[in-house]
């Protein structure tokens, strides 16, 4: 067992696994799901589900269902009935705690429940322009059905490809990113409160990175262990856009001009 940090941001102990290892879980695990009604389909996400898997990578599943509390409560019977082991160390405020995450002999299973109309309508809005939940879309186009009671997961994921991505987007993209993280960003650092400028400092780079997959023609994955190894894979990522990153975020904000004036280029790139 090693001591690894998940795309959660805690450390958890796990072991190394193979890709088959996770898929076979996987479908022991969907099996099981499949045998109570409410349950209407399973879905895995991640690296799993597009076959780019490393040897630390957990098992993400959507399981799809109308009645939320109670289904969370069943995915944790049957977890434990499987041998699993509950791991809240997986869980911060960003996820919670009614999303559970177990581990079967060192792969972490992390769950979250959806509701099929839920989803439908959040499609119905990126269609119409409303909103974008790019890492639900990405999720949706790159899952891999594991069970499917009526077609709900097929419906959906069918319903997506309609999507004109991402050029009907990019504009209203650009409009609700970039501009308020850059200038709180610019104030922070003149300020000299460094603290506050690592806080816009992220959420500037994961609008970035929201643009930056959608002029790649793909939906940003969303926070994720190892994201800027996915970054690099791109076909057209701006000149030392991933070496900046990785200095500045595990270093934190010391050369405030170097900062702003690459955010400054950022920005007008991107734009």
């Amino acid at each position: 067992m090693e001591r690894i940090r998940n795309a959660r941001g805690n450390e958890v102990e796990l072991r190394p696994v193979t890709a088959e290892e996770i898929i076979a879980c996987g479908g022991r695990i969907a099996r099981r799901l499949s045998a109570t009604r409410e349950i209407l389909g399973v879905m895995a996400i991640g690296s799993c589900a597009y076959g780019k898997p490393d040897a630390f990578s957990d098992l993400d599943l959507r399981v799809f269902g109308q009645a939320r509390e109670g289904l969370v409560d069943r995915i944790c019977e049957i977890c434990t009935e499987m041998g699993g082991k509950r791991d809240d160390d997986a869980t911060t405020i960003h996820f919670p705690l009614d999303s559970p995450a177990y581990l079967f002999d060192g792969l972490c299973v992390e769950f979250e429940v959806l509701d099929p109309s839920s989803v439908d309508e959040q499609i119905e809005d990126v269609l119409n322009c409303k909103q974008l939940d790019a890492g639900l879309m990405h999720a949706l186009r790159t899952g891999q059905v594991l069970f499917d009671r009526h077609g709900d997961i097929t419906r959906l994921q069918e319903r997506l490809g309609t999507l004109p991505y991402p050029e009907k987007y990019l504009d209203w993209i650009r409009s609700v990113a970039l501009d308020c993280p850059m200038k709180l960003l610019i104030q922070s650092v003149h300020r000299g409160d460094y603290a506050q400028a690592m806080e816009w400092l992220v959420k500037f780079y994961y609008d970035c990175l929201f643009i930056l997959f959608a002029r790649n023609a793909q939906f940003f994955p969303g926070r994720k262990r190892a994201l800027l190894q996915t970054v690099r894979q791109l076909p057209h990522v701006p000149e030392g856009f991933c070496e900046f990153w990785e200095k500045v975020l595990s270093s934190g904000v010391s050369d405030r001009q170097q900062v702003i004036d690459y955010a400054h280029g950022l920005v007008n790139e991107l734009k």
